[in-house]
């Protein structure tokens, strides 16, 4: 199949429905720890940022030898190398059974020779794991995968890889460059975005500070209702009832 800008957008607009975006993430202190070889604290602040809640298991080894059983996804460059062994039926996002997971990461302990690729590799890993608990519809892609961590915040870090004449994934330079235009045109609109949003709480802070005294207000009437569940409701308290189901309300 023929990788075009169009279906490279066509993928980007679909993960930005589905996943959302992420402003470039603050790599220079990961590279730091990684030249200490603090990898595992590295793997964690990672996974934190991609708000997976899965126990990593790490294991640093030099044998990347499919498991069956598992789904592998692998890269393999000079002596660094990471495979993620992913559960066959891994649960939902969001769920508590997805907090109890635990999902194998073999990593290479030389990556810490490559910083800015291995955060690259990682990234990926990651998003194949993001991917699989939503159940997206394109999960297998591999594509999909490397834009998924593109747009999560991993793309300066894309950026660095290629330019140190890496080829960081499944995505040629130009292609690359394609995807980096488009995203970045994505955050500066939700930048915009967010700061009218900012300017409009501002010019509207009497009615955010009267609709959160309404929510209390409401809410403190239903912890009410609830206590005379098993008691006659007053003419007062059934008035109101019907007057915050109004959708005028």
């Amino acid at each position: 199949m023929e990788i075009t800008n169009k279906y490279i957008s066509e993928l980007i607009d679909d993960l930005y429905n589905t996943i959302g975006l992420r402003k470039p993430i603050a790599y220079k202190p990961l590279i730091a720890m990684l030249k200490k070889q603090k990898t595992s604290d590295v793997v964690n602040m990672v996974k934190d940022y991609f708000n997976l809640p899965v126990k990593l298991e790490i294991e640093y080894t030099t044998n990347f030898q499919t498991k069956s059983l598992a789904l592998e996804h692998s890269y393999f460059v000079e002596e660094i190398s990471a495979q993620v062994l992913i559960p066959p039926f891994i649960p939902m996002y969001g769920t508590d059974e997805l907090a109890n997971t635990v999902i194998n990461i073999k990593i290479s302990p030389y990556c810490w020779k490559h910083p800015y690729l291995f955060l690259v590799i990682l990234s990926h890993e990651l998003s194949h794991i993001l991917m699989y608990s939503l159940n997206y519809h394109r999960k297998e892609n591999e594509i999909a995968t490397d834009l998924t961590a593109i747009m999560l915040g991993f793309v300066d870090l894309y950026k660095i890889a290629f330019k140190k004449t890496y080829k960081p994934g499944y995505l040629s330079y130009k292609q690359f460059i394609f995807a980096h235009k488009k995203v970045n045109a994505l955050i500066k609109r939700q930048i915009k975005k967010e700061i009218l949003f900012t300017k409009y709480c501002s010019k509207n802070q009497h009615l955010l500070d009267l609709t959160i005294k309404q929510y209390d207000n409401v809410l403190k009437q239903l912890n009410n209702f609830s206590a005379k569940i098993n008691k006659r409701i007053n003419k007062r308290d059934s008035s109101f009832m019907v007057e915050i189901f109004n959708s005028r309300y």
